[in-house]
């Protein structure tokens, strides 16, 4: 029983499960405003919490924004200079994009930055794994 335990959740912290629950965040520009939408991975409206943070004072939050129903929420854009958009949905899944915005020019993405990166997703594997390892070892000592 132990070992199948162990085995789901191996498979669900792999890095194909993670993906598909991934949060993605588009931006578009809207006449005079930037239109956010957030979804899954799966295509699906998320619901979050997305702060703006503006070139003019980078630690503290311009603007804060629920999306809708569609996943979909607009700022507008006072200045030029790099952005940095962040949405939450509360749940774990968390986006980071900076933009660039020039004047009369569209904003451009400098960096997306999705997710759990590959070195900390593969010691927080690794960890669990050993831990896994060790309860196994100790349950067969016992027996």
């Amino acid at each position: 029983m132990r070992c199948s335990s162990l085995m789901m959740l191996i498979w669900a912290l792999s890095p194909a499960f993670l993906q598909a629950h991934g949060i993605a965040l588009h931006l578009q520009p809207h006449e005079h405003d930037i239109v956010v939408h957030c979804s899954y991975s799966d295509s699906s409206p998320a619901i979050a919490v997305v702060s703006i943070y503006s070139p003019v004072d980078p630690e503290q939050a311009y603007e804060t924004l629920e999306t809708d129903a569609q996943g979909r929420a607009s700022f507008t854009v006072a200045v030029a200079g790099e952005w940095k958009v962040i949405a939450d949905d509360g749940m774990g899944h968390r986006v980071v994009m900076d933009v660039r915005v020039n004047p009369g020019v569209m904003p451009q993405v400098i960096q997306n930055r999705n997710g759990m990166n590959g070195l900390a997703f593969g010691v927080v594997l690794l960890l669990l794994l050993g831990l896994g390892y060790g309860q196994l070892s100790k349950h067969k000592r016992a027996a």
